[in-house]
C-alpha cells in the first residue's frame, strides 16, 4: 500500500513538478507556523516532530525566529522569507504573470539583494534584528523561485511541445 502511494507521488511528482514544489514550499511554510500553535494547544509531541524535522533546514535560534504568543516559529526569520518568497513566486510564474518581461531581471535582483545580505551578514560586518532578515529571506526566495520555477516552465512547453508534435499540433495550443 506505501508503494502504492510512493509510486503515485512520482507519477505525480514527474508529470507535474510546479505542482509538487508548490505543495511543499507551502506545506513547509505551513508547518512552520503550525509548530508554535501546536505547542499552545498542548500537542507538544507534534510540535516537537515538526521543530525536529525543520531544524535539518535551519538553526531555529530563538533569538532570530519571529514568534507567535513566546512561541518560536519552526524556522527563523530569514528562512521564513525564504520559503514565503519561494511560494510567491510559485504562484506567480506559469500564470498570467509570467509573460511579464520585467519579471525575470526582478528575480535576479532579488536574489542578488537578499544574497548579498545573507553574506554580509554572515561574515560579520552587520548584524540586524529580524525584519530586516525576514525581508532578506523573502527577497532571497524570491529569486530562486522565480529561476527555479521558470526553468519548470521551460520544461513543462517543452514537454507540451514534445507532445503535440506533429500529429497533434492542432490540439495543442
Amino acid at each position: 500500500m506505501i508503494s502504492d502511494a510512493a509510486e503515485s507521488l512520482g507519477r505525480i511528482a514527474a508529470s507535474r513538478p510546479r505542482l509538487m514544489l508548490q505543495v511543499l514550499s507551502g506545506a513547509i511554510l505551513l508547518l512552520a507556523i503550525l509548530a508554535p500553535v501546536l505547542s499552545m494547544g498542548h500537542l507538544d509531541r507534534v510540535a516537537l516532530t515538526i521543530y525536529r524535522v525543520l531544524s535539518v533546514a535551519c538553526h531555529q535560534q530563538a533569538d532570530r525566529c519571529l514568534h507567535i504568543s513566546d512561541e518560536s516559529l519552526g524556522v527563523c526569520a530569514r528562512c521564513t522569507g525564504g520559503y514565503l518568497g519561494f511560494f510567491i513566486m510559485s504562484l506567480m510564474i506559469g500564470g498570467r504573470f509570467s509573460k511579464v518581461r520585467w519579471l525575470s531581471n526582478a528575480c535576479r535582483i532579488a536574489l542578488v539583494i537578499g544574497g548579498a545580505d545573507i553574506a554580509l551578514q554572515y561574515i560579520g560586518l552587520y548584524d540586524t534584528s529580524n525584519l530586516p532578515r525576514l525581508a532578506s529571506g523573502m527577497a532571497f526566495g524570491v529569486g530562486i523561485g522565480g529561476i527555479v520555477f521558470a526553468f519548470v516552465s521551460e520544461l513543462e512547453s517543452e514537454k507540451k511541445s514534445v507532445h503535440c508534435a506533429p500529429v497533434n499540433s492542432y490540439i495543442c495550443p
